[in-house]
């Protein structure tokens, strides 16, 4: 974690053992939220949110606990989004400040993300935690991060590989009235594959037409 050499029971060491007492989550949102619920439980904070930067460089909140959608575009937390916002260049230290504590997260993104924990009617105990710690606490944090977007990345690429193996067969009868094809899928060992099959036309026996007629034969 760092240069930092984490006490036993420290905030750093109840925020590993937490990471590690879960498995992987497959979904990207339930990971973003499990680590703020981690972080908030962990270091004592009455909230916890994590954002990021989108397509117009502000900021946005990806994952949130004790902090609704209506308490984050609220004018009360107009001054800690603001505050926030002074996080954006690398390298970027914690802050602790009348809105909270926030923990720069460098994930190897143009922007970073930002890690905010606060507590109102309390003095949280993240709020007398030294700097070298805190320190560690960014490179733990970032370090989830980066590993629940890379497991979402390997997961999209397995995606559409398997999407790619869904391939449509045609079908065409070379001795038909006119041109007919069908989508048809072929299971081959597990997975779909293309194939161009041409149908023969029936080989029927001839038969020389009988006609029968009431009292004679011809």
């Amino acid at each position: 974690y760092g240069h930092y050499d984490c006490p036993q029971d420290s905030c750093v060491e109840r925020c590993h053992r937490a990471f590690n007492a879960f498995s992987n989550e497959t979904c990207l949102t339930s990971a973003l939220h499990r680590l703020v619920a981690i972080a908030q439980k962990e270091l004592k904070s009455e909230r916890g949110a994590l954002f990021r930067r989108d397509e117009d460089n502000r900021l946005a909140c990806v994952a949130a606990v004790n902090l609704t959608d209506m308490e984050l575009k609220s004018e009360q937390m107009r001054p800690c989004l603001e505050w926030l916002d002074g996080f954006s260049d690398r390298p970027a230290a914690p802050g602790r400040g009348e809105q909270g504590l926030c923990l720069p997260l460098d994930i190897g993104e143009s922007g970073l993300w930002l890690l905010y924990l606060d507590s109102t009617f309390t003095d949280g105990p993240f709020a007398h935690l030294h700097q070298p710690e805190l320190h560690t606490l960014s490179y733990l944090f970032a370090s989830e991060v980066r590993s629940a977007l890379r497991l979402k990345k390997v997961r999209d690429e397995e995606s559409r590989h398997q999407k790619e193996r869904f391939q449509s067969v045609k079908v065409h009868s070379p001795d038909a009235s006119r041109d007919t094809s069908s989508e048809v899928y072929v299971i081959c060992q597990g997975f779909y594959a293309k194939s161009n099959i041409r149908m023969k036309k029936p080989e029927v026996e001839a038969k020389e037409p009988e006609f029968t007629a009431k009292g004679c034969n011809f």
